[in-house]
């Protein structure tokens, strides 16, 4: 099957062949999860990710859907309890 992706902000690394807004064809087996997807791609998932299909937050273990478009950023930080300080 076939999904689009696109990698932002510090994420577009692992696809240096694309400009940003690009999307990015991926083949994967059936059954695919948004795990298997990025480490296709080689993008580590140790670390705190934001994934969308289609517009719609998920979780790494989502299965992919022919034709899915799924989006990944990497966490945003900041906050806590001084940032008003």
């Amino acid at each position: 099957m076939f999904i689009e992706l696109r990698l932002y902000a510090t994420l577009r690394r692992y696809l240096p062949d694309r400009k940003a807004g690009e999307w990015h064809r991926l083949s994967l087996g059936e059954r695919a999860t948004v795990d298997e997807a990025l480490a296709a791609l080689g993008v580590p998932t140790r670390q705190e990710l934001q994934v969308f299909v289609n517009d719609q937050a998920v979780e790494l273990d989502h299965e992919l859907r022919e034709g899915d478009r799924v989006g990944v950023f990497p966490q945003v930080g900041g906050g806590g309890p001084d940032a008003d300080r």
